[in-house]
């Protein structure tokens, strides 16, 4: 059996889908499983995934119709083997030593999820990125479970695969965005012990993600995604102290997508209906606190519906 399972959701990503395999195949820790679920590609994802598979016995291929990333990274946690899990998305790719450190700092600090950096790519060039300086400060200060410091990508950790199981954490399906951002919230609430890879292992395409994140209905898919997690028994388990972190997240979200599309109202419409369901549920003199909530507020103060 593998010590790390590695799970790459694939949906027609030819242009990178060989920059990734690559850096899996060519990791210094050769104890992995690379589980790829093709989901439902209708380019050359499967072909070069096929040729790849037939040089590298560690590869392993399933196919299912298209389905969404959440539950292609479901169906790869199902048919993981391994003590450990990682997720990679087929657009990116890992460090050469990615799986080594990762697994060696996991079982070192006696850790059910590792953390470590990233290194955000935007055509070809390296930003700084707040996951890491994150990072830096809680390596030296001890945390506490913490919305902020826990990050919520999905694939700038490596699980032990048994918390995941065991506490049945799975990736929402129906929503079109903020899948990662519910999953690792999930996993957080659980009160998992967690520790901080003080490097960066993970390189992830920035201009890749948001040119498939800024469609006029991104605002309007948070928020499906934000209703869908607002009504979940875990949600409502939370103190509303935590509820309002999270709300901010999301307010976050749809002033950055603001700053990109500042001209487009059909986006400011969405974000006031944002703002009126947040209102509707919490006072707004708690909301007041929050700098994201006052920016979003400020922008949509004179849209009525």
């Amino acid at each position: 059996m593998s010590k790390i399972s590695v799970i790459v959701p694939v949906y027609n990503v030819e242009k990178y889908l060989k920059k990734s395999l690559q850096s899996l195949i060519k990791q210094s820790f050769n104890d992995i499983e690379i589980i790829c679920i093709n989901d439902g590609s209708t380019d050359n994802s499967l072909k070069i995934l096929n040729d790849f598979a037939n040089s590298d016995s560690r590869i392993k291929i399933i196919s299912q119709e298209n389905l969404g990333v959440s539950a292609a990274r479901n169906r790869g946690i199902a048919e993981a083997k391994s003590e450990y899990i990682m997720f990679l998305d087929s657009d990116d790719y890992y460090t050469t030593d990615a799986c080594q450190i990762a697994y060696e700092q996991i079982t070192k600090q006696n850790s059910v999820i590792g953390i470590f950096g990233i290194t955000e790519l935007y055509k070809f060039l390296p930003l700084p990125c707040i996951v890491n300086k994150n990072i830096k400060k809680a390596v030296k200060t001890p945390a506490d479970i913490d919305l902020w410091k826990f990050q919520t990508y999905s694939v700038n950790k490596i699980y032990k695969k048994d918390f995941l199981i065991n506490n049945n954490l799975k990736f929402p399906t129906g929503i079109k965005t903020a899948e990662d951002t519910i999953f690792s919230l999930r996993c957080l609430f659980k009160n998992p012990q967690y520790c901080f890879i003080d490097k960066s292992l993970y390189i992830y395409r920035k201009n890749r993600k948001n040119s498939a994140t800024a469609g006029k209905n991104c605002v309007k898919n948070d928020f499906e995604a934000l209703k869908m997690f607002y009504n979940t028994p875990e949600f409502q388990e939370q103190n509303e102290n935590v509820q309002l972190k999270i709300i901010e997240k999301f307010c976050s979200g749809s002033w950055n997508y603001y700053k990109r599309n500042r001209n487009n109202k059909e986006l400011l419409t969405d974000i006031k209906i944002l703002v009126d369901f947040i209102e509707n549920h919490y006072e707004i003199s708690k909301l007041k606190n929050f700098k994201k909530y006052n920016q979003i507020k400020e922008i949509t103060s004179n849209i009525s519906i």
